[in-house]
């Protein structure tokens, strides 16, 4: 454990000063995923934004340590702020739309959704999470459709025959 502090500390330092390094931000999230300490992580990613507000990684990295730590609405208003900063971070908008659907926010999930089509290509896992909205919404039709653009990029994707 000891050896987690002292990496931790000399990741920390370098994320104050590399905003921009994304490898830097999936390595402390991996750190903060295998030790569980949301609540220093939480503290760091704070730290950050308050002086570099436009930091995309660190407000995705913050939405994931809410998310861990059971604060649904604040992990939401993180990772949407994330793709705000970054519009084309597909990670930020999977992640919100997942968050959202599983905390009953169709809608929610969908609008972000629905933006992230204008910035990434549409591929499978984009469809599919578009059909569950759809559904959940209430729009059977609609739902299919997606359903099957999914399924004709991937014809044996299994969530897409669900959905």
């Amino acid at each position: 454990m000891d050896n987690y502090y002292t990496q931790f500390d000399l990741l920390r330092s370098r994320a104050f000063l590399e905003t921009d390094n994304s490898e830097l931000f999936w390595q402390l999230l991996f750190y903060m995923e295998f030790y569980r300490d949301y609540g220093a992580h939480i503290t760091l990613y704070c730290d950050i934004l308050d002086t570099q507000p436009y930091a995309a990684m660190a407000w995705y990295n913050l939405g994931i340590a809410y998310r861990r730590s059971d604060n649904i609405d604040e992990a939401l208003e993180a990772l949407e702020y994330a793709f705000i900063c970054k519009p084309r971070f597909e990670a930020a908008y999977y992640a919100f739309a997942d968050l959202a659907l599983q905390d009953g926010q169709y809608r929610r999930a969908l609008l972000s959704l629905m933006e992230m089509k204008q910035y990434v290509s549409v591929n499978e896992m984009m469809l599919v999470y578009l059909s569950e909205c759809m559904l959940c919404c209430g729009d059977q039709k609609a739902a299919g459709r997606y359903a099957r653009q999914a399924l004709r990029l991937n014809p044996s994707s299994a969530e897409a025959c669900y959905w």
